[in-house]
C-alpha cells in the first residue's frame, strides 16, 4: 500500500513453571497503517469508479482491491468553490451573421461557450488530478481522471471533442458528482476513525488478557493443590472467553457496509503491506490459541489429580 516497514511486536507473558504466552500482536503495526493513511490526507482512501479503458484502473466496486487513492477533501473543496465562481451559458449560440468582410461570429462564440469547459478541466487538473493519480501506473489522460473521480456523464460533458456548453445542466450534474464524491471522502474519514478506535480497544483489551494471565501467580503447577489448579482453569478460560468475544465482535464489524463500501475489502486493502489482513481476528486468535494451550497444561495436572 505504502511500502513502510511494519513489524509485528510480541505479547509476552512468562510464568515459571506454569505454562509461558507469547505470541505476535499485529495490532501497533495495523495502527501505523492507519495514522499514514490519516497523516497523508486525513482521509485518502475511496473507491474508485468502475473502468474497463485500461490496466492502471480499478476493477469495478463488487471486485476485491478496488481502491485507489482519491483526492484530499482540501481539493475536493477547492474544486467545489471554484466551479461556483464559473458562470454557466444561458443564451443559445449566436446564429451566423456575415459582416462586410464575410466574417461570421460563429466561431468565435463556440470558442468562447467552450473556454468554460476549458475552464472546468484546468480546475480539476490544478485541484483534484494530482492526487488522484499519485499511484496509478503510468500516464493518464486528464479524461480519464475526471471519469475515475466523477463519473462518465461529466468526463463526456467536459470532453473537448464533444463540444458540450457549461449550461445550467451540466453545472448541476458536476455539483452533484463533486458532493457525492466528497461524501464518499466524508465516509472514508469516519470508517478510518471507527477502525482506529476499534484497534486500540482491541490492542487494549489483548494486553489485559495477557496481563491477567500474568497476574494468576508464579507457583509453579506441581505447587499447586486441586483447587488451585481448578481456579487456574477457571481463569484461564475467562480469557479464552474474551478472546472469542473480541472475534465475534470483529467479524460483526468486518460484515458492515457503509454505503457501496465493504468493511472487509477495505481491511484487505489498508492492511496489504502487514503479514496479515485481518491484524484483530489474527492477534485474538493466535492468544487465544496460546490461551488453550496453558489450559490444556493445567487440565493435565487436574487430571493426575482427580
Amino acid at each position: 500500500m505504502n511500502g513502510h516497514d511494519r513489524t509485528d511486536r510480541p505479547l509476552t507473558a512468562t510464568r515459571r513453571g506454569s505454562g509461558h504466552i507469547e505470541t505476535n500482536s499485529h495490532l501497533p503495526a495495523a495502527i501505523d497503517c492507519l495514522e499514514t493513511e490519516q497523516t497523508h490526507v486525513e482521509d485518502k482512501l475511496v473507491p474508485s469508479q468502475p473502468s474497463t479503458d485500461g490496466p492502471n484502473r480499478a476493477t469495478p466496486p463488487d471486485s476485491a482491491h478496488q481502491f485507489r487513492p482519491g483526492p484530499p477533501l482540501a481539493a475536493i473543496g477547492q474544486f467545489e468553490d471554484a466551479i461556483e465562481e464559473i458562470e454557466p451559458v444561458r443564451e443559445p449560440a449566436a446564429r451566423a451573421h456575415a459582416t462586410d468582410g464575410g466574417v461570421t461570429t460563429i466561431s468565435h462564440r463556440r470558442s468562447e461557450l467552450n473556454d468554460r469547459c476549458r475552464r472546468v478541466r484546468a480546475l480539476f487538473a490544478d485541484t483534484v488530478r494530482s492526487y488522484s493519480i499519485e499511484d496509478v501506473d503510468g500516464s493518464e489522460p486528464l479524461l480519464e481522471t475526471i471519469r475515475a473521480e466523477l463519473g462518465d456523464e461529466i468526463a463526456i460533458a467536459l470532453a473537448p471533442s464533444t463540444a458540450s456548453r457549461f449550461t445550467p445542466p451540466v453545472k448541476q450534474a458536476i455539483r452533484s458528482a463533486t458532493r457525492q464524491r466528497r461524501e464518499e471522502l466524508e465516509t472514508m474519514a469516519r470508517i478510518l476513525t471507527q477502525e482506529r478506535e476499534s484497534l486500540e480497544s482491541a490492542a487494549g483489551e489483548l494486553e489485559q488478557v495477557v496481563a491477567a494471565i500474568s497476574s494468576m501467580g508464579t507457583a509453579s503447577l506441581l505447587e499447586l493443590g486441586f483447587d488451585g489448579l481448578a481456579k487456574r482453569h477457571e481463569g484461564i478460560e475467562t480469557q479464552r472467553e474474551r478472546c472469542r468475544r473480541l472475534c465475534r465482535e470483529r467479524q460483526t464489524q468486518i460484515r458492515q457496509r457503509v454505503g457501496r463500501l465493504s468493511r472487509d475489502e477495505f481491511a484487505e486493502f489498508l492492511y496489504s503491506d502487514l503479514s496479515v489482513s485481518y491484524p484483530v481476528l489474527a492477534t485474538a486468535t493466535a492468544l487465544h490459541r496460546c490461551c488453550l494451550d496453558v489450559q490444556r497444561l493445567v487440565h493435565d495436572h487436574l487430571a493426575r489429580r482427580a
